[in-house]
């Protein structure tokens, strides 16, 4: 009988039936569902009902409600939001409840809303408006989805302020039920243990079980991960939980932690793989000790250069710039960090002026390795590497350049005592050339050693202008502040480019299989030793004379010896096949040769104190004025251009040309490789 009375006090209030002063209690406003059930019916009797503990008639369908209590109904039966009021006005032709009270909002799954001033449309299943001072609160139920908000815990059935993992706060509030959409406008913070985010505007949608499923914040968007103290900006950011958790930040989008900062058109975080990807004209700025740069000569204090990157901290800022930047962020299981840069990578660090280029580049803090890929690109100061492949271990200090590997470095890093070994190739103002560069196939430089592998081919330059060149098959130098050693095999040819002296202009070749140079502590010259097939070749033009005097020698194998701290040599070794012979053209243009000397043996010495050389092992000598065919040792004195013979068979000393005229005609020449007797 009790509930037919209430039914039909319902009904008279719908109907405006009740008269203006009349207060009624406990009345319930079902509100039923705008479309017919589907097949197999609904579980649901109505989409929402709207309580009160008092009802005040104000007009014909307007009432004023005490006590408000509002449930939202699923069609399945379950409720789904449920709201509380002291008061409202409700409107009973267009199922709207409002009010400038405060209102609290919750759904079963651990949503709590509260604000003051609200405007709720019941017919449409709940759309909400709360216009001020809006509070959100949110169960860590509602976060118990695998892809739920950074940090989130797993859930409990306890609902409560203990268990509060997210707040919101905004201006105003709007709840769109059907769409699973909340917005929120107006100086919007959100607080979390692990992330704080402001922006003017923020939506929220739910999915259909309630969980949070997506989050826009838009307008001056902040947002601070308190693990790391990263922050980032933008005007645009988009939080997703499925499939997969990401948060997207875009629209002068920046982000920063407390050593790096970046900028790009796209931010892509992963809040649980802790992944960082930067899209657009990326940009970031890193301490030089995350990147590991190779400090090419760093250990060579030789130039200011070398010096000032000596000096340099570690935390000085290296930018890298290109198209992508994909960055995994440390957490406690993974504490190294790795970063890839992707297509017109662009890497420039102030302090040192140093800059590389690459279409890739990859930084592993997990193994200390730098790497550039395609067209990579290496400068700092007057030190330039190239190469399809640029890479750097930081762990072993090993610096590596594969396929087209170029290197160009100043001759003063290579050590200023070194400098005084290349005495001849010094120009006509008496400087040393400016810069090294070699090309190969490949290299490696690491603290005390530089390798060239495949095809090498090197030069010493005066700026652009090669004096002297270099081509075999390996190249290796030692060093530690200067040069040690340096060793070659394989097709080695030397060339000393024309240069000007007091007597004229020179210009030389050398070949061999096999090359090594030991260097004095002093810089200078130690030992020399040259294998297989050697041969050396000289052209010098001398004052006055148009056609120049060519010099050949060959042996086998040569060795050397220096004075020390000279350049000079003390004893020469040649072994095996010497040759040494001197021929000049009679004049431009003509074909007739004039031969000087032409020597051979099976071994030569030559000693240094006094410009001597000795062989032996059937020696022989051609000269314009004689020869010498059967002696067992013979001299050839080089300052005063004479030779002289030991045990030998009939004239044993013959005096070179002393002026080697063009034009003096000779009886007879000999002819090399002929055992002529001696006259």
């Amino acid at each position: 009988m009790r509930s037919v009375l209430r039914l039909g006090v319902a009904l008279a209030c719908l109907t405006g039936g009740i008269a203006h002063a009349q207060i009624l209690n406990g009345v319930k406003w079902p509100i039923p569902f705008d479309d017919p059930p589907p097949p197999g019916g609904r579980v649901a009797l109505y989409r929402a009902l709207l309580m009160g503990n008092e009802i005040v008639p104000l007009s014909n369908g307007v009432f004023r409600v005490r006590g408000v209590r509002i449930e939202s109904y699923q069609p399945d039966g379950v409720t789904n939001l449920i709201a509380r009021a002291p008061d409202c006005i409700y409107n009973a032709d267009g199922k709207t409840a409002s009010s400038t009270n405060r209102l609290e909002l919750e759904s079963p799954n651990g949503l709590l809303i509260e604000g003051r001033g609200f405007l709720c449309h019941l017919l449409t299943n709940f759309n909400l408006t709360i216009s001020n001072d809006v509070q959100t609160f949110v169960q860590q139920q509602l976060l118990q989805s695998a892809h739920s908000v950074p940090g989130a815990v797993a859930p409990t059935n306890q609902l409560g302020p203990t268990n509060i993992a997210l707040t919101i706060t905004a201006d105003r509030f709007d709840l769109d039920s059907p769409g699973n959409l909340i917005t929120y406008l107006g100086h919007v913070h959100l607080e979390h243990s692990q992330l704080r985010l402001d922006s003017e505007i923020l939506r929220a949608r739910r999915s259909t079980n309630g969980a949070l499923d997506r989050v826009v914040a838009e307008q001056e968007v902040h947002i601070l991960n308190k693990v790391d103290n990263s922050r980032a900006s933008g005007d645009l950011a988009i939080y997703s939980a499925a499939p997969t958790e990401i948060l997207q930040l875009s629209g002068h989008a920046h982000w920063q932690d407390d050593q790096r900062q970046s900028r790009a058109d796209l931010f892509l975080f992963e809040p649980k793989t802790r992944h960082l990807r930067a899209e657009g004209k990326a940009w970031m700025s890193l301490p030089r000790g995350m990147v590991g740069q190779p400090d090419l000569w760093n250990a060579r204090q030789t130039t200011n250069q070398a010096k000032i990157i000596a000096a340099m901290p570690t935390n000085a800022p290296v930018e890298i710039s290109a198209e992508v930047l994909d960055m995994q962020m440390p957490n406690t299981n993974q504490p190294a960090r790795f970063m890839l840069a992707d297509r017109n990578v662009v890497i420039v660090s102030v302090a040192d002026k140093s800059r590389a280029t690459a279409d890739r580049a990859v930084f592993d803090e997990r193994t200390g390795l730098m790497e550039l890929r395609g067209d990579a690109a290496w400068q700092a100061g007057d030190r330039v590497s190239r190469g399809q492949v640029l890479q750097f271990d930081r762990t072993n200090k090993v610096f590596t350049a594969r396929t087209n590997a170029y290197l160009r470095v100043a001759t003063a890093d290579l050590g200023s005592r070194t400098a005084t070994a290349l005495p001849t190739l010094k120009n006509n103002t008496g400087q040393l050339p400016s810069f090294v560069e070699v090309y190969a196939d490949d290299y490696t430089y690491n603290s005390n050693m530089l390798v060239f592998r495949g095809h090498v081919r090197g030069s010493m330059l005066d700026t652009n202008t090669p004096r002297a060149t270099v081509t075999c098959d390996f190249l290796g130098l030692s060093f530690s502040n200067q040069l040690e050693s340096v060793f070659a095999n394989g097709s080695i040819h030397l060339e000393q480019l024309p240069f000007l002296s007091s007597s004229g202009k020179t210009a030389r070749q050398a070949d061999c299989e096999r090359l090594y140079i030991k260097m004095s502590p002093q810089g200078t010259i130690e030992r020399f030793a040259a294998l297989t097939n050697v041969v050396a070749r000289q052209e010098q033009w001398r004052t006055n004379f148009n056609v120049p005097v060519r010099s050949h020698f060959a042996a086998s194998i040569v060795t050397a010896d220096f004075f020390p701290g000279t350049n000079q040599i003390r004893q020469a070794n040649a072994e095996e096949n010497v040759r040494i012979s001197q021929d000049q053209l009679l004049a431009p243009g003509n074909s007739a040769v004039l031969t000087n000397y032409f020597i051979r043996g099976d071994r030569a010495v030559f000693y240094g104190a006094n410009n001597i050389a000795e062989l032996t092992g059937h020696p022989e000598a051609y000269t314009p004025r004689g020869s010498i065919t059967n002696a067992q040792v013979l001299i050839w004195d080089r300052a005063k251009n004479v030779f002289r013979a030991r045990q030998v068979q009939g004239r044993g000393e013959i005096q070179g040309s002393a002026t080697n005229r063009p034009g003096v005609p000779v009886p007879s020449i000999p002819i090399p490789g002929h055992r002529n007797k001696t006259k």
